[in-house]
């Protein structure tokens, strides 16, 4: 157990921890009201200059607002361990205090986003039995007092993996070369109509904005120019369908690229510890029997290249919202042998393997490839 931190008092975050909370208030801020700032942009050629210095001055004062609001949080925010339980006391005018016992807590899990890596400071998950969310969330704590928490929660409690050195050769690491290939394999068709879906999201918004400041003529003589050179060649074209699908594929390697980046898993007492992420760095422990299900998915392509995605579903209490989709964790770029390793972990197939295996009949194939042209 680490005993570097004494938890027996109420400890605070890091005083980092203003800015994440500063950042996250002014977040869903701009969430809730990106609308009207859309329109200020928008008519921003119509307000004279008293009218822009009262929106200014509000703007300030929201601004600071959330600043002393951070501040408050954060200094309402404390928590401590006492008597085989997890407290945390939180609010400013109204007060909560929670507690949670060390025999309800499941998964303690590590997250940093871009800001939290910038500032050096790592969230902390604490997610406990028979909740559809995560129960406890510690914005910011150094990873020396993250890491002394997880210890002295695990050492309380059994059902948590303890801290291990870590293995020099993990189960699975995905370098930026695999990363690539990986990418090919993905669905660049709906990655290629979420572009074209933005772009012309965004011809919309910006066709508003000119005219909103008097300069749509602008826009608009772009736009004649553009298409009289269209029309003359068609060299033009073909080079517009190309630059689409490199788009396409680019866009898949770098959603790939940011959320898989230095993918790494272990198995530990047939438990599996995922690290990955770039600009939100994740550190996920998957325990073996809490895990409900696993896809392998594959296509022609992954099949050449020999590498199939796994997604694990876990088992969750309460309703599964659009929130729980954390509990859809996905693993890419497996090998067979790496494949079967975890299905030989998880679950036994000796006498499934044996069974009778039956193909669809060949009609029904036939009837469900011509009915879908006239329901999809």
């Amino acid at each position: 157990m680490n005993n570097t931190f004494d938890f027996s008092q109420f400890s605070k975050q890091s005083k980092k921890g203003i800015l994440i909370i500063y950042f996250k208030l002014l977040y869903k801020l701009l969430k809730a009201f990106w609308v009207l700032l859309f329109l200020f942009f928008q008519k921003f050629s119509k307000f004279n200059e008293n009218t822009l210095f009262y929106i200014y001055l509000g703007l300030g004062f929201l601004l600071l607002f959330f600043l002393i609001r951070a501040f408050l949080i954060y200094q309402n925010f404390q928590f401590k361990v006492d008597k085989n339980h997890f407290i945390l006391k939180q609010g400013i005018l109204k007060k909560t205090n929670t507690s949670i016992s060390f025999d309800r807590i499941q998964n303690i899990n590590f997250k940093q986003n871009i800001i939290q890596q910038l500032i050096n400071v790592y969230e902390v998950n604490i997610e406990t039995a028979g909740s559809n969310k995560t129960e406890i969330s510690i914005k910011a704590l150094s990873f020396q007092k993250a890491k002394a928490l997880k210890s002295q929660l695990s050492f309380h409690n059994s059902t948590i993996i303890k801290e291990e050195i870590v293995a020099e050769k993990p189960f699975l690491k995905i370098n930026l070369l695999e990363l690539l290939k990986v990418s090919f394999t993905e669905n660049h068709l709906q990655s290629l109509l979420i572009f074209m879906a933005l772009l012309v999201g965004l011809f919309q918004q910006l066709e508003q904005l000119f005219s909103g400041i008097g300069k749509d003529h602008l826009l608009n003589e772009y736009i004649e120019k553009s298409s009289s050179s269209f029309h003359q060649s068609i060299f033009v074209f073909i080079v517009l369908i190309i630059l689409l699908i490199f788009i396409a594929i680019l866009s898949s390697f770098v959603r790939i690229f940011l959320f898989h980046f230095n993918l790494t898993v272990f198995i530990k007492d047939q438990n599996f510890e995922i690290y990955q992420g770039l600009l939100t760095k994740k550190s996920i422990i998957l325990k073996k029997d809490k895990i409900q299900s696993i896809t392998v998915s594959t296509n022609p392509i992954k099949k050449i290249l020999g590498i199939s995605f796994i997604t694990f579903k876990q088992a969750v209490s309460g309703k599964v919202n659009k929130k729980r989709k954390d509990k859809l964790i996905r693993i890419v770029g497996c090998k067979k042998a790496q494949v079967n390793r975890i299905k030989e972990l998880l679950f036994n197939f000796s006498e499934v393997d044996q069974l009778e295996r039956k193909q669809v009949h060949v009609y029904l194939k036939r009837r469900m490839y011509f009915l879908s042209f006239y329901f999809y």
